[in-house]
């Protein structure tokens, strides 16, 4: 899946150099930055009561971290804590140690907004998936 990354990639500072701009390239970043930003709201998850608030809080936040990638015409690095561990439980849960269907799926949907930003921003987004799996895992196994 070409917007997803799956190799070991360097931290992106906290702090990325922004470029000098004229005025109307703000105007332009900011619409872009918010067009990416749309996307990724649409695949956010809807999980307390009140996350409304705290999408409305986070924006500005947002808005400014993608505007320097736009700044400094970067690819949009994004970062997403997901798929710790497989179960091991192979007779009634899972068949096998390959992705099944719900994990295939997961990674088609999250690809497909990179593709999303892809079409806005022409640097892109690349998603590196953090996977905890291992501190885990044979902890779980041991339940």
């Amino acid at each position: 899946m070409p917007g997803l990354v799956t190799e070991t990639v360097e931290v992106v500072p906290s702090t990325i150099p922004v470029k000098t701009l004229e005025p109307a390239d703000d105007v332009a970043i900011t619409k872009t930055a918010q067009k990416i930003l749309d996307i990724i709201y649409q695949y956010r998850l809807h999980k307390s009561i009140d996350a409304h608030d705290k999408w409305q809080e986070g924006t500005p936040k947002f808005l400014a971290v993608i505007s320097r990638f736009i700044k400094n015409n970067q690819v949009l690095r994004m970062a997403i804590p997901a798929f710790p561990f497989k179960s091991a439980n192979k007779i009634v849960k899972v068949l096998g140690t390959l992705p099944d269907k719900a994990e295939e799926t997961a990674l088609s949907y999250l690809n497909r907004m990179c593709d999303l930003i892809n079409e806005v921003y022409s640097p892109g987004a690349k998603l590196l998936i953090i996977s905890d799996g291992l501190v885990y895992n044979g902890k779980v196994s041991q339940l």
